[in-house]
């Protein structure tokens, strides 16, 4: 759907994303790839607007999963949602694995 050049920079500035290391990248086991892109909204109140992480995960076999994981507003902490992120790319790699 993208050109090959547009493909290969959006490709590019995900692999080289360094915030984000607790979110879905920590979800999975050694030896898996992944490329992504995070969000993170403002806040206000208590309440953030968007806490966000977008991926390609790639097994060791080579098998990609598209991996998105995107709260709204929350008002959970930091822990809990880095948590839950970690349990969705955790459950993929669980799948991949039957």
């Amino acid at each position: 759907m993208l050109s090959p050049e547009s493909t290969d920079y959006l490709q590019g500035v995900m692999s080289r994303t360094k915030s984000g290391p607790r979110r879905l990248k920590a979800g999975l086991p050694p030896g898996w790839q992944f490329m992504h892109k995070t969000g993170t909204g403002q806040n206000l109140g208590g309440m953030t607007a968007g806490y966000n992480d977008i991926g390609i995960a790639t097994a060791p076999d080579g098998t990609r999963y598209a991996i998105v994981v995107m709260m709204g507003s929350t008002t959970a902490g930091i822990p809990a949602r880095m948590a839950l992120m970690q349990s969705v790319s955790s459950a993929v790699a669980e799948y991949h694995g039957r």
